[in-house]
């Protein structure tokens, strides 16, 4: 006989695992069988997702189990791991591997749970287990390709795979996809993807073509308007940037803590009647030849040499961050903490999420106004927070070393601080719902980010 098990998910919003299909004999060990998938779904519900793994495990080596529920059980325990931070998402894979076929579904849950692990592994840096588990994901995706030549999600994970390593083997898996499956050219991750690959390969035009498509596909979203504006502002089209730029504030408004200093950098360039700059690229490639030996030169001491470089970067495109981020530290050093942050303003138009260039724009500005905050250095505060999470605070006052007045500023930094957490539990909160898992052509697509 089949019976159903499953979880019911009342939000709808979360990674429970879908109902487990399964064949039972109608035996006493049927019995046995069935109600040791039961006690694993019960586990789940119980939210105890280490016993439910081992459960599942063990249920599918279950000698009455047929390998249609083996692997719809290691799917299912796939997804209890990718829920939990992909643990112990290598163990399912091996089991899924040792399976005389591997089945499609089984495919994707064990996918979700080796990109979770990935996530987890980034964020603390775990170099080698990141290899590991990386190899294991491939292990899955060749032979899951070899079983299945056409399957699109496997030739789709393959190309997600191979893109922060190797960007033409993945472009190429992205065009052998289109071609398996027509129905991508209409998924806004498809696009976001290769975006991605033309950005990171310095290919402005082309990403623009892809963010902006992906746009169109999925509206609601601000971190592609974000990434579209991007695509043009470093190829110096201000009015093209700024639209998408404001578009993505519209969705998001914490999208003015990635966007601030580019808004303000656009708008300006638009006021002096400059939509555009045709050469930009070419002079922000002339700059580097300076800004880069000056960069050495300033790592070991030589200011007389770095200092002049800088200012010839500096004239030659307004857009450089080292330029301008050692220039304001020199300013600083002699008490000149206006021009400081003027040229940290400067240099957060290149990369306004580096925290500690928006940490030093808010020492200035506080040292500008007399050791106290203002309303613009809180501005700052709360950006620097948000990307620089908890370690700001010791950061920051480390900072303060030697001023008198370290622990009122330390204390209302602190109070900045938990203002910050709570706007950024929204946030984390509305992305959640925005990046909530999508049916497309009978497949969920599940978005997994830090």
């Amino acid at each position: 006989m089949e019976l159903e098990i499953g979880v019911v998910d009342r939000q709808q919003e979360s990674l429970l695992p879908p109902p487990v299909r399964l064949d039972a004999a109608l035996t006493d060990e049927g019995a046995r069988f069935a109600a040791q998938c039961s006690l694993a779904v019960v586990l789940v519900a119980a939210d105890d997702w280490s016993a439910a793994i081992g459960q599942l495990l063990a249920v599918s080596g279950h000698r009455s189990a047929s390998n249609r529920s083996r692997a719809r059980l290691l799917a299912t325990a796939a997804y209890v791991s990718a829920s939990n931070q992909g643990q112990r998402s290598s163990e399912i894979i091996e089991r899924m591997l040792a399976l005389p076929k591997l089945d499609s579904a089984a495919v994707s849950a064990g996918v979700m749970a080796l990109v979770s692990a990935e996530v987890r592994l980034e964020k603390a840096r775990a170099r080698q287990a990141l290899g590991e588990i990386e190899k294991v994901a491939l292990r899955l995706l060749t032979t899951a390709l070899d079983q299945d030549p056409t399957a699109a999600e496997n030739l789709y994970n393959l190309a997600r795979q191979c893109l922060k390593h190797e960007a033409t083997a993945a472009l190429s898996f992205y065009g052998e996809l289109l071609r398996a499956d027509p129905s991508y050219d209409e998924r806004w991750y498809f696009h976001r993807d290769l975006g991605l690959i033309h950005y990171d390969h310095g290919n402005h035009e082309r990403a623009a073509e892809h963010y902006d498509r992906a746009c169109h596909l999925k509206d609601n979203d601000s971190e592609l308007f974000r990434f579209s504006g991007d695509a043009y502002y470093y190829r110096g089209y201000w009015a093209h940037a700024l639209l998408r730029y404001e578009r993505a504030l519209a969705i998001e408004p914490i999208e003015s803590y990635f966007l601030d200093a580019k808004v303000s950098f656009c708008r300006s360039r638009i006021r002096t009647g400059s939509d555009q700059d045709p050469a930009f690229r070419r002079k922000r490639d002339l700059s580097r030849r300076f800004s880069d030996p000056a960069v050495r030169a300033a790592e070991a001491g030589r200011r007389w040499l770095a200092q002049p470089l800088f200012q010839i970067a500096r004239r030659l495109c307004e857009l450089t961050f080292d330029a301008d981020s050692w220039l304001g530290l020199y300013a600083n050093r002699r008490g000149a903490y206006a021009e400081a942050a003027g040229h940290l303003k400067d240099a957060l138009a290149v990369v306004p999420e580096n925290p500690s260039a928006r940490l030093n724009l808010v020492m200035n500005l506080i040292f500008q106004n007399g050791g106290r905050f203002d309303d613009c250095a809180r501005t700052h505060a709360k950006i620097s927070i948000f990307h620089g999470g908890p370690e700001t605070l010791n950061r920051f006052r480390l900072r303060l070393t030697n001023t008198e007045n370290k622990d009122e500023l330390c204390e209302e930094f602190r109070q900045i601080f938990e203002v910050v957490r709570t706007d950024r539990d929204g946030w984390v909160e509305r992305r959640r719902v925005v990046l909530k898992p999508q049916v497309f052509g009978g497949v969920m697509h599940v978005e997994i980010r830090p």
